[in-house]
């Protein structure tokens, strides 16, 4: 087919839409595209600000019914509000359903002016004081709208705790200073270290012991990946000197071979750089006999202890009963779209946690204040994998980055 065949959009992946340029993406006939390659279409449109663009793409969502275009408004009205359009996101937010559209209902009463504003900040304020949830889209909803009066509600936020994910709520209270023109660093930080300190009650020797185990786990890891990487390597050689003939009618499988051994790389590289920081992390636990105070607030993220950002309320540890894993659709269309080495890796993740294993269950994490309990768990360093174990069974509801974190749980939490 010819080129402006293909950008037509009945042809287009995922995958396609994320290599193609914007001034490409915006030809393609958008009510043509399969339910993912449409979200990835708006989602690129939306973050580089093309917002009629963005629009056209909701607009074909809207078209097919269901819960797609709800959810790429909701990303659109953020975006939106974040970049001061206040009367675009007004227009999105009536077509919103009323439990999303109610998240944004101070924002836009505080652009109507002070009497509004007021009325509906006090209103917010009283709901916040008694919710937990309320208090989180309270602080949220003013680091967007009135910077220094965000940054007052997150702190509150942070000293209670009420909050998933308490490093990225604090990166925004520092945008938020960044746009007062004030100094970086907020107090909340110290606050948060000292918090998160005082919860600890791990001696410093257990904490060597599972440096340790989590050393000789991701060794055991890395010699299995190695003995495979061999073994594919030799049957890419054999296939790679097989008779002229025979590779002319294969080449999909030296294709595939191909695939395996370079993804296969990548998780050994992987696999080797996380062993060098453990074992900086065991030299260093072996050099302090007493837990010390880190330099800077933001240290904190680098422990190995703490290097999941997700940060959750802990689930029970230990082996667990054999679950069957079944998957929801956005869960399906993420693993089309991202690098086959995350697929992969979220594969194996989602295998050991079915089978109970204790090692794998031991970063898991739980979001908190759902009716329905959300379990989260990490994929390497940018992904999250959320799920539910319910009746025997692992519901993999999706596949997320870091990024994407806060406002996945604020749609589930406004689906209960």
């Amino acid at each position: 087919m010819s080129y402006d065949e293909f950008l037509a959009g009945d042809q287009l992946t995922a995958q396609h839409v994320a290599e193609l340029g914007l001034g490409d993406l915006v030809r393609v006939e958008f009510g043509k595209l399969a339910d993912a390659a449409l979200a990835a279409a708006a989602s690129r449109l939306i973050g580089a600000h093309e917002w009629s663009h963005a629009e056209r793409a909701v607009s074909a969502a809207a078209a097919r019914g269901g819960t797609l275009a709800d959810d790429l408004r909701d990303e659109l009205v953020v975006h939106l509000l974040e970049c001061n359009e206040i009367a675009r996101a007004r227009e999105h937010v009536a077509k919103l359903p009323p439990d999303l559209a109610k998240l944004f209902e101070l924002e836009l009463a505080i652009d109507q002016g002070i009497e509004p504003g007021w009325h509906a900040l006090v209103g917010a304020a009283r709901l916040a004081a008694t919710d937990k949830l309320a208090a989180i889209d309270l602080a949220y909803t003013l680091l967007r709208a009135e910077p220094a009066l965000g940054i007052v509600a997150a702190r509150a936020c942070i000293g209670a705790m009420h909050v998933d994910d308490p490093d990225i709520l604090l990166e925004l209270v520092e945008d938020a200073r960044d746009r007062l023109n004030v100094p970086p660093e907020d107090p909340a930080w110290d606050v948060l270290e000292a918090l998160t300190d005082k919860s600890k009650t791990k001696e410093p020797a257990d904490d060597e012991s599972k440096l340790r185990q989590s050393l000789a786990e991701s060794a055991g890891r890395a010699d299995e990946l190695e003995r495979k990487l061999a073994a594919l390597r030799t049957e890419l050689e054999q296939a790679r000197t097989r008779p002229a003939a025979e590779l002319i009618r294969a080449p999909e499988q030296r294709g595939a071979l191909d695939d395996k051994v370079r993804a296969l790389e990548a998780l050994i590289r992987e696999g080797n750089a996380e062993r060098r920081e453990l074992r900086k992390q065991l030299e260093t636990a072996a050099a302090t006999p007493e837990p010390s105070r880190r330099d800077g607030p933001r240290a904190r993220r680098a422990t190995i202890e703490e290097g999941d950002d997700d940060v959750g309320d802990d689930v029970e540890q230990g082996t667990r009963s054999i679950a069957i894993p079944r998957f929801e659709r956005r869960a399906i269309d993420a693993l089309r779209e991202v690098p086959a080495t995350v697929a992969s890796e979220t594969m194996r993740t989602i295998g050991t946690l079915s089978a109970g294993d204790g090692f794998a269950w031991r970063t898991v994490k739980q979001a908190k204040d759902m009716v329905r309990p959300v379990l989260m768990a990490r994929v390497g360093i940018h992904h999250r994998v959320l799920f539910r174990v319910d009746d025997g069974a692992l519901d993999v509801i999706d596949l997320i980055t870091r990024e994407q974190l806060l406002t996945t749980l604020k749609r589930l939490r406004a689906n209960r």
